[in-house]
């Protein structure tokens, strides 16, 4: 029996170590690991201090060990270097991104070149970019530029190079009415705490699809250009068609920037004295023009039925039923699909047999964009009625297009779709007023009334009834009605369609939802979330009431704005204080005590109510 176990044992052991082998190469070969290598600034001066850092992300970001530097010692010495590790599980998936800074100091004047870090992991080479760095002789006492940059120095002490604004199209030649991706992004190394657009480029002549316009705040990733890391803010993404052929240049978006700068310790006591915060520097920054070449579509081939449509689509549809009786309503519905600039598409034109009664269509469609491309389709649902006994039919319908991937003229194409329809009892016609829906068909017979022969007893009218209030009061209240209608369809026609309208009647109850979050948060004494929600409800009614975004905020622009607007300067000073009370509250270690939230509260309420009230005016 013992025998017969320890067999056993073995003969497992031998099928895990078996399975294992199989699995190894699998293991080998699903390496997830990317590496990339930046400094902390490309100029220093000769004793200064620059940081090399390599950076190693995915899966596998733990499981290599640290590798040497490249040998720099002729412009650098080695101080030491230092890791960190951070793990993020998005939708199951985790990730990892593992830092190594390398520590050195200058050492001679120079243009130089840091060499390339080259790894081997799982039997897969890989190399970083080399980096250029610049080391300086500086005067005695003098202070290196902001962030160690080379190149023209920007306002107020930042290079241009700490903070830009970059315009990217997808393509620069496409044919009329061809997609093209755009996006604005921020590139900085230093602290935005706020931003906002000072210009805008004019976008004549192009159909403008915009991606963000749901978002509030702009997403931000890392990106290391040029051997230097950079947060990345993509603040405006958008497709692009032309509508005419030509070239079409986007003048620069403008953007002014306000920048937490630290300040430059000088002695201990600055550490007490200064301002924890920093001081905030306003930096204008702009993009670069965008010329787009839109080419004219090709007249060689081009169908006669062809109406302006470019991508790429494909037509299906069908009727409900094929088997009906004459006067019995059918629904024929007609689905173009594809990429291209959905909204604008023409629509396509069936052709009905004589017996076959046809309405307007009911249009419907659905729009998504995906890897810069516009995708959905557009429904059309007529509703048919056949008249006549008999094979009726639709003819095929071909809708031409131009794909401009394969540059030249397609057609998509639906064929004919045939009815079979039996005698009907009885007439039929459309209702007065028909909405195009099956209900609205109604039987002749039924609408036909006999006239009545007999009058019945007739009495006189008391006329009196006409000179009493309450007889005009009812005439004239269906006149009111109409009015009060009118006016609260425009009001919901224009929350729709003006975005700045809608904001500026929504502020106030927002700003109310706010507060009271302020208020729930007041028995846990949590000073903290207390003048947090304090403050998203001074700056988001700021923002609702002038139509700009809550993270372009700059407070000296909006005292500007608001006495543009007529309000007294009491009641801006006591709003902007507001607005400064719960930044610095946020973070100070001091607690707030119950009744000093309360009043901050009231003080925010009244605050709000005087600005709404005199914006109002």
């Amino acid at each position: 029996m013992s025998y017969g176990k320890n067999y056993i044992d073995s003969w497992h052991l031998g099928f895990l170590i078996g399975l294992f082998a199989l699995m190894m190469p699998v293991y080998v070969h699903s390496a997830d690991l990317s590496v990339k290598a930046f400094v902390d600034k490309n100029e220093a001066g000769v004793g200064e201090q620059f940081t090399l850092s390599l950076q190693l992300s995915g899966s596998d970001a733990g499981d290599v060990p640290e590798p040497d530097p490249p040998a720099i010692e002729s412009f650098g010495r080695y101080l030491g270097s230092g890791s960190s590790r951070s793990i993020q599980i998005v939708n199951g998936q985790m990730s990892s991104t593992r830092t190594i800074n390398y520590y050195f100091q200058a050492l001679s004047p120079g243009a130089f070149e840091i060499g390339s870090f080259e790894i081997n992991h799982d039997g897969t080479q890989y190399r970083t970019n080399p980096i250029s760095i610049e080391i300086v002789q500086r005067r005695p006492g003098a202070s290196p530029r902001p962030g160690g940059q080379r190149g023209q120095s920007g306002q107020q002490g930042i290079s241009s190079r700490d903070l830009f604004l970059r315009a990217t199209a997808s393509r620069t030649e496409v044919f009329q009415n061809e997609a093209v991706l755009l996006s604005y992004r921020i590139y900085t190394r230093v602290n935005v705490s706020g931003y906002s657009i000072t210009k805008n480029p004019d976008k004549t002549g192009f159909w403008v699809e915009d991606l963000l316009k749901d978002q509030k705040q702009p997403s931000t990733t890392n990106e290391v250009l040029d051997g230097l890391q950079y947060t990345v803010a993509t603040i405006q993404r958008m497709v692009l068609f032309p509508t005419s052929p030509g070239t079409k240049t986007l003048e620069p978006l403008e953007i002014e920037c306000e920048v937490q700068a630290r300040p430059n310790r000088r002695s201990l006591f600055d550490d007490f004295f200064s301002d924890p915060f920093g001081r905030t520097l306003r930096y204008t920054i702009r993009s670069e023009p965008v010329s787009i070449e839109a080419l004219p579509l090709p007249e060689k081939d081009r169908p006669k039925a062809f109406a302006g449509a470019v991508g790429q689509f494909r037509l299906s549809g069908g009727v409900d039923k094929s088997e009906v009786a004459a006067n019995e309503v059918v629904n024929f519905k007609v689905k173009l699909e594809g990429s291209g600039n959905i909204r604008t598409l023409p629509a396509p034109s069936p052709l009905f047999s004589p017996g076959l009664e046809n309405y307007d269509p009911k249009v419907s469609e659905s729009v998504q964009v995906s890897k810069g491309l516009v995708q959905g389709s557009r429904t059309y649902e007529y509703l048919l009625v056949p008249r006549a006994a008999g094979k009726q039919s639709i003819a095929p319908i071909e809708y031409p297009y131009f794909d401009p991937i394969d540059e030249k003229y397609k057609v998509a194409s639906l064929g004919e779709i045939s009815i079979n329809v039996s005698p009907g009892s009885q007439l039929a016609i459309q209702a007065p007023g028909a909405s195009l829906v099956k209900e609205d068909v109604r039987l002749l017979a039924q609408e036909i009334t006999f006239i009545k022969l007999d009058p019945g007893q007739l009495r006189g009218i008391d006329y009196a009834v006409h000179r009493s209030a309450l007889f005009w009061g009812i005439a004239f209240f269906p006149i009111l009605g109409v009015l009060v209608g009118i006016w609260y369809r425009r009001h919901l026609d224009r929350l729709q369609g003006d975005r700045a309208y809608a904001r500026a009647r929504q502020a106030s109850r927002l700003a109310k939802k706010r507060l009271a979050a302020a208020r729930a948060v007041l028995p846990g004494l949590e000073h903290r979330t207390f003048y947090s929600e304090c403050g998203k409800a001074l700056q988001g009614f700021a923002a609702d009431k002038l139509d700009i975004p809550e993270a372009g905020i700059i407070s000296d622009n909006l005292a500007q704005i608001f006495t543009e607007k007529g309000v007294s300067a009491s009641t801006v000073t006591e709003f902007l204080q507001c607005m400064r009370t719960c930044d610095l509250k946020r973070f100070s270690p001091v607690e707030s005590g119950k009744e000093e939230m309360t009043e901050f509260l009231e003080r925010a309420e009244e605050a709000i109510k005087n600005l709404h009230r005199e914006l109002s005016r």
